[in-house]
């Protein structure tokens, strides 16, 4: 239990493949840092390399702008400080959540991205994705996903003036740069299914899925999932989603995020 500047948290740990589940217990740091605010949670666990896992915290003062960094790990059952009082943007944290990949953390943000390394304890900058040509307005544009897909680090930005016509951006193996992977057009799939149109084009990306053979897409659209293929340009809806009950009204088209699942009887 972890009382902060938000109130009062429970973090556990949970293995969906054998339904076992954890507390993280609190840790020593909190008693006497000044650094109350949680801005990330993430953990760090790769099946291939260990059954060991770690918890990575982000904490911040309450000014926003101060860091420090804390990790639980599973092999000791213990906590370890890494980096106290480092300085960020105030959003570095905020938007969206650290993904895993190169043995690292990432964090993407326009002002400073980066990427934590816990067994080097090193924390490093990662290259931005590259400003459009028409200029960069926060207002104007948002990040609909970053992730992970076959050992690759996607980007997407989608912009207010062109929603349907975007570019999916690679890192680099070597945080030289990101490089343009893909190019996608959705206009189509916005005339077979007119209910994306409303005040605004209503989808999100889900997560990118690639194979040997194969690129896709998947597309969270109201009350449906769509799977959009990369190279072919063609696409197919998957699933029918249901309305999800809210205080006693139905929400119809809820926002659905995708997570990464490894199965494994790794023990938590």
């Amino acid at each position: 239990s972890y009382r902060t500047y938000y109130g009062d948290f429970n973090y556990y740990v949970y293995n969906p493949s054998t339904m076992c589940f954890k507390p993280l217990h609190p840790s020593p740091f909190r008693k006497s840092s000044v650094f109350k605010r949680i801005c990330s949670v993430n953990m760090v666990f790769d099946p291939l390399r260990s059954n060991y896992y770690e918890v990575i915290f982000i904490w911040s003062s309450n000014d926003g702008d101060t860091f420090q960094i804390e990790t639980y790990s599973s092999k000791t059952g213990s906590w370890r400080l890494h980096r106290d009082g480092f300085s960020a943007p105030v959003n570095t944290f905020c938007s969206p959540a650290g993904v895993f990949w190169n043995g690292s953390l990432h964090w993407i943000n326009r002002e400073c991205s980066l990427y934590f390394n816990a067994s080097q304890e090193s924390l490093k900058t990662m290259p931005s994705p590259p400003i459009p040509a028409d200029g960069f307005d926060s207002k104007k544009v948002k990040c609909e996903y970053f992730g992970v897909c076959n050992g690759h680090l996607y980007f997407v930005e989608v912009h207010h003036s062109s929603p349907t016509r975007f570019e999916i951006l690679e890192m680099d193996i070597d945080y030289t740069g990101w490089t343009v992977k893909y190019h996608v057009d959705l206009q189509e799939l916005t005339i077979a299914y007119p209910e994306m149109v409303r005040a605004d084009y209503d989808f999100s990306i889900l997560l990118i899925e690639e194979d040997e053979v194969s690129s896709n897409l998947l597309i969270n659209i109201p009350d449906k999932i769509v799977s959009y293929d990369l190279k072919e340009m063609g696409f197919k809806k998957l699933h029918d989603l249901p309305s999800i009950p809210v205080g006693g009204a139905r929400v119809t088209a809820p926002r659905y995020s995708a997570y990464q699942y490894d199965e494994s009887l790794a023990y938590v």
